[in-house]
Formats: C-alpha cells, structure tokens, sequence
C-alpha cells in the first residue's frame, strides 16, 4: 500500500515537471521566434573603388616667390618734393611721372644754357664759312666749335639732373607703399616705392639637396600655399630654369619654378612649400585615405564582398601596405588589386562578416584625381 503512494506521488512529480518543461520549451521557441523576428545588425557606408595610378617619391622643400617684374624705385638726387604722381597700391602705367621735385632751378639755368646753343650754333655756322673761305683763322674756328660742344654738354648735364629729379615708372604695374608728401625735402637713395609688373605668372625659388637626382627643364612640381580659411592647396607649377652651380653653403642645387597668378594669388616674397619628385614613377593602387583603418597588427581596409540573398554585402577585412597619405588619398603598394570595392566614410564601424548596405558607385580605374604623393 505504501509503495503504491509512492508510485503515485513520483507520477504527479514527473507529471508536473514535464509540463513545466513543455510551458519552459513553449517559452523558449516563443523568444527564439521573437529573436529572428527582427533584422540582421547591418551598417550603411560610403564606397570606391580602387584604382591604379603612378606613384613618384617626392620631397618637400621652402621656395621663395618673385616676379618676373620687380624693382624697387629710389631717388637719384635730392630735393624737395613737387609732384607725387600716385597713389599706394595704384595701378600706373609705363614712363607715368611717380614723383616730380622741383626742378624749377635746373629748368631756369637750361633755358638760358639753350638760348647760348642756339647762338653758338649760329655762330659756329659762321665760323664754319668763314674757315673754309679763308676768312679767319684755324683758332677762331676751333674755339667756335668748343664753345658749342662746351654748351652742348652744359644741355645734356641739366636735362641729366632733372631726370634725376623725376621718378618715373619703368614698365606698368602696381605700385606699393610711400612715406612722403608734397612739400617734403627729401635725400638722395630714399626709397620711392616697390613696382610690380602685371605679368600672368610668378616665380618661385627653391633649393634642393645636391645628392637627389638633377631636375630638368619643364619638370612639373606642386606650390603649397596657406589660403585664408587655413586649408591647404596644392597647384601646378614647372620648372623653368636651374643654377649651373652647387651651393658651398649648404650643398643644395637653386631651381626656378613658373605658376599662374590665378593659381598662386600670393604676395612677393612669401614663403611657400615646394613639392618635387626625386624618384621615377611606379604603379601603384589608390583608395581615399578614409577607408584605411588601422590597429594592432597594422593597417587595413574593409573590402565590400556582394550578399545576393541578403541584397547587400559583407564586410571582409583586408591587409594593406600603404606608401604615402596624400590630399586624401591614400597610396597602397600591396594587398589590392584595381577595382575592389572598399568601405570608405564608416569603414571604422565595420567588423568582419557585417552586413554592409552601400550605394556603390560605377568602377572606373581612374575614379580619383591624378597627382603625385610625397614622402
């Protein structure tokens, strides 16, 4: 009788726990069911894809820019200021007065030294006459002729001083700052201003190591320059001329760029970064410089591999050896090949085997901008 109580009794516990089983199992598909209810963690990215383009080692030097037009104007004799003929910063134009002292001394004394050539002149003709008709001497001809050679030099040495006197513009172009006014006396050697010609291109000097390899003529370089709103350019600019000498100073060779104003609007004698090649070019595979991440083991990239049922792709990752990061480029020498498609803006969120949601754009091999990286 006993034992039949606890035949019962273990039946209602295996009966009991097999419901709570059956109501736990019931549960446990309900939440699976729940789980795959919802969609697949994903990550939406930019993308490019790879292109080759030739890769040239390059450095990185100070130049100096000039213009093919320059020079600074000074007084050759001194006075007191008549006539300032411009105005700081303006547009003149070639043989415009710039500045007139007074001359009205040296004008006087060479109107009457023209009134004594114009009467030397007559009387030399006369003499002249006479001396070949046997009428005077040879030493009354011969002081006629050096009083009018005498009178002549006395001209040429007054327009000479009120030449001196009179600044004027070279060739057309823009001029800068003065310090004086109307009224002033002023000494001899006194800066008048800095001209520069209106010219369609500027030059810029620069030095490089004499153990890189010589540049020739009509090599392209790249001019750095720092705009106003602090982002850097870089423009296009050629080699035009270069030093037959080394420097003893420092050992370096002088070259002499050509650059478009429009390309290079800049003040003379600013200081600008000069980039150019010192090596031949090789192939290389470039991606923009925001697909490349980096982490313990080194740089990677995330390739971008197609998923048709998942109608998207899968994030694979990628090692790469990059040589240089340039204008937002980056310059890959191995781990590529062109036309892969990589994650660019967001690569940072992917993971291997992510779902990748993507608006690729068309492959095409030269899809970046063309230039040349630096060291």
């Amino acid at each position: 009788m006993q034992l039949k109580r606890w035949f019962i009794t273990l039946g209602g516990c295996l009966t009991v726990l097999i419901a709570l089983a059956g109501i736990k199992g019931m549960q446990i598909s309900a939440m699976i069911a729940f789980a795959e209810s919802f969609p697949e963690p994903s990550e939406s990215v930019e993308s490019a894809y790879s292109a080759t383009q030739p890769y040239r080692k390059t450095l990185t030097v100070i130049g100096n820019v000039s213009a093919p037009q320059y020079i600074t104007l000074h007084t050759e004799a001194a006075g007191r200021v008549e006539v300032v003929g411009f105005k700081p910063g303006e547009r003149v134009e070639k043989d415009q007065v710039l500045l007139q002292m007074d001359v009205s001394e040296e004008t006087a004394r060479l109107n009457a030294a023209e009134a004594r050539l114009t009467l030397a002149q007559n009387i030399f003709k006369r003499a002249d006459k006479l001396f070949e008709s046997g009428a005077v001497s040879e030493e009354t001809y011969d002081r006629a002729r050096a009083e009018l050679a005498a009178i002549k030099a006395e001209v040429a040495r007054l327009n000479s001083l009120i030449r001196k006197k009179t600044v004027i513009a070279p060739f057309a172009g823009q001029t800068g700052i003065y310090h004086f006014e109307v009224g002033q006396f002023v000494s001899d050697n006194i800066l008048v201003t800095e001209l520069v010609g209106e010219t369609s291109d500027l030059w810029v000097d620069f030095k490089v190591p004499q153990f890189y390899p010589l540049l020739s003529i009509g090599t392209p370089v790249e001019i750095q320059q720092l705009r106003h709103d602090g982002e850097r350019q870089w423009v296009s600019a050629t080699i035009i001329a270069r030093s037959n000498d080394v420097d003893n100073r420092n050992r370096s060779v002088t070259y002499r760029a050509r650059v478009s104003v429009e390309d290079l609007p800049i003040s003379i004698n600013s200081g600008v970064s000069v980039r150019v090649p010192v090596s031949a070019a090789v192939e290389t595979i470039v991606i923009p410089v925001t697909a490349v991440q980096q982490d313990n083991l080194g740089e990677y990239v995330f390739l971008l591999e197609p998923d048709n049922e998942a109608n998207g792709y899968r994030a694979q990752r990628q090692p790469v050896s990059v040589i240089s990061k340039q204008n937002k480029t980056a310059f890959i020498r191995e781990g590529l090949n062109e036309n892969q498609l990589i994650a660019t803006d967001g690569a940072f969120k992917l993971h291997p085997g992510l779902l990748v949601f993507t608006e690729a754009p068309e492959p095409v091999a030269a899809s970046l901008p063309q230039q040349n990286a630096a060291n």
